[in-house]
């Protein structure tokens, strides 16, 4: 029991002493920490977010997206909105004029 317990007081020590040298040797004592971070890592996050965040986000998704959506429906309503006048004729041959589109859509198709 003696010999173990030398033996593992010694593994730790050594253990302990080889970690905090290998440690200090390696934590911005040769500025690895820096160089990474101002000429690999800054330049890779530049680069993704003028690309992927200007570009797809807040462009292409935001343009066909959720926001786009929004404000092509709007608009749609305000120009259905200026045409409403409350003349019964005037719905029903839109009705019809969008009916026999639709008819020949259909047929185009089959």
């Amino acid at each position: 029991m003696l010999f173990y317990s030398s033996n593992f007081r010694l593994y730790l020590k050594l253990r302990y002493t080889l970690f905090n040298k290998l440690y200090n040797f390696l934590s911005n004592k040769w500025y690895i920490d820096y160089i990474y971070n101002q000429y690999i890592g800054n330049k890779v996050l530049n680069v993704c977010y003028s690309i992927f965040f200007k570009l797809i986000d807040k462009g292409f998704v935001e343009y066909f997206g959720p926001t786009g959506l929004v404000n092509m429906l709007s608009n749609l309503s305000f120009y259905i909105k200026k045409e409403h006048s409350g003349y019964l004729y005037q719905y029903l041959s839109f009705f019809f004029i969008i009916f026999f589109i639709i008819l020949n859509v259909i047929n185009f198709f089959y």
